[in-house]
């Protein structure tokens, strides 16, 4: 999909009251809300609700486990930019944009201890993404550079040269489920080949199906997009191909 088509910044999802507070902590960031490394125990899943952020600790992303904290507001009060902006803004920050592979990871480990002693706090976080992408399409810091007579180039945390995966990533728009075949895709936007569990995923927190666009063939021209999630007219979008500027959810990693 060449064409941004996806909507623009709808109703607001945060309290205006609690969004200035925590754009001062954002401020602040790292030296507030982060907790100490003391209190991360791998392998064992646990979601700490603080006053300005949901820590979930023992996540696996790759070949780490890590702590990531999610800001209960959105980002600069709500405000819409683009990948770059947001790279500028949040250079010197503890808070940064997530990836689009820590927005997986994290809802993957939320559901799958969505049944265990935390359910009430797990479907709460729950509700918070499904909130921001029924309302928004959700920047996240992953782009992909098309080249015209080379490779593609997705890295995530765009900013920090790291990351980067090189290969060839144009082609056909498609849902995402067990026969869709687009696994080596999800695995460099995801961190996983497992199509269904890509569909199951963003089911759960979304109540739709997913699908899949990106820019679907070479053109003479070098294009820089960034990867978006939220909800369409009557699917849940993951976008490599979106221009425009989107929202944003803060987090801070320790790994």
């Amino acid at each position: 999909m060449n064409q941004n088509i996806l909507g623009e910044k709808r109703k607001s999802n945060f309290d205006d009251d609690l969004a200035d507070v925590v754009n001062e902590i954002f401020d602040k960031m790292p030296d507030v809300v982060v907790p100490e490394k003391k209190v991360f125990v791998p392998g064992s899943f646990f979601v700490e609700d603080q006053e300005y952020a949901y820590v979930l600790k023992s996540v696996q992303l790759r070949d780490e486990v890590i702590n990531v904290g999610w800001s209960k507001c959105l980002f600069d009060n709500g405000n819409s930019h683009n990948l770059d902006w947001w790279n500028d803004y949040t250079k010197d920050r503890g808070w940064k944009i997530p990836s689009a592979e820590l927005y997986f990871t994290s809802l993957l480990a939320l559901h799958e201890n969505k049944d265990g002693k935390q359910a009430k706090l797990i479907k709460k976080v729950r509700q918070m993404f499904a909130k921001d992408f029924s309302e928004y399409f959700m920047m996240t810091s992953t782009r992909v550079t098309y080249v015209a007579k080379s490779k593609d180039r997705i890295i995530h945390d765009y900013g920090s040269n790291q990351n980067v995966v090189v290969m060839d990533f144009v082609g056909p728009d498609g849902y995402v489920n067990s026969q869709s075949k687009f696994e080596s895709e999800m695995d460099v936007l995801l961190g996983t080949r497992n199509c269904r569990k890509v569909e199951e995923i963003f089911n759960w927190v979304a109540g739709k199906r997913t699908e899949f666009w990106r820019v679907n063939g070479k053109t003479n021209l070098r294009e820089e997009r960034a990867v978006v999630l939220g909800v369409g007219s009557n699917e849940f979008v993951i976008s490599a191909c979106d221009d425009a500027c989107r929202p944003a959810r803060a987090v801070f990693v320790i790994k």
